[in-house]
């Protein structure tokens, strides 16, 4: 068992099994220390009307069930071939999610999403740039893209306008398009990178 953490989750990652555990992150003294300084400063409550999205107090103790749910029920809704399977989820506590096999060294996926995409879908890209820049958030199983980390609304938001965008366009979506040039890559020994 290897254990990794993101910013709202800590990640179990059980190799035999082929799965994750996925357990959200309270920050407890955090919280403690945001809800002293806004209630000496008189902005408790102003702080806890934002959504957790926007607001420091509920961001630190919720986040990360948010996150849980958000990507077992964007899953089950959705079904896109990009996304790893989150097998279940009890209620935000616990996510069991398919373990992916890492995407090989030589592809950096920012590199890929912008050379293959138009401009349209990068500037897409841009609005959740923290999971769609980083090679660690995607997989390559069974020369497959495939994405582990879609917790987010901003994500779902991305993941959403990509395929309404080859639906509109008539064309394959981003993901797919960035699919197959790996797979040439791969094939031919050329590496994805910025470093070229």
């Amino acid at each position: 068992m290897n254990i990794t953490h993101g910013r709202a989750r800590f990640v179990f990652i059980f190799p035999r099994l082929k799965i994750v555990l996925k357990i959200p992150k309270i920050y407890v003294i955090q919280f403690v220390q945001s809800a002293i300084f806004s209630l000496k400063h008189k902005r408790f409550l102003v702080y806890w009307r934002y959504s957790v999205e926007q607001g420091e107090h509920k961001w630190l103790l919720f986040n990360g069930f948010l996150e849980n749910i958000g990507e077992f029920l964007f899953f089950r809704k959705r079904k896109y071939p990009v996304l790893l399977k989150t097998y279940f989820s009890l209620f935000g506590l616990l996510n069991i999610q398919k373990l992916g096999k890492k995407l090989p060294d030589t592809i950096d996926i920012w590199h890929v999403f912008n050379r293959v995409g138009t401009n349209e879908e990068v500037d897409a890209l841009w609005k959740d740039a923290h999971h769609f820049s980083e090679n660690g958030n995607f997989f390559w199983e069974d020369e497959r893209l495939q994405m582990n980390d879609y917790g987010s609304k901003k994500c779902h938001h991305v993941l959403d306008t990509l395929i309404t965008i080859a639906k509109r366009d008539n064309t394959e979506d981003l993901i797919e398009r960035s699919r197959q040039r790996i797979k040439n890559s791969l094939a031919m020994g050329i590496s994805e990178t910025f470093k070229n």
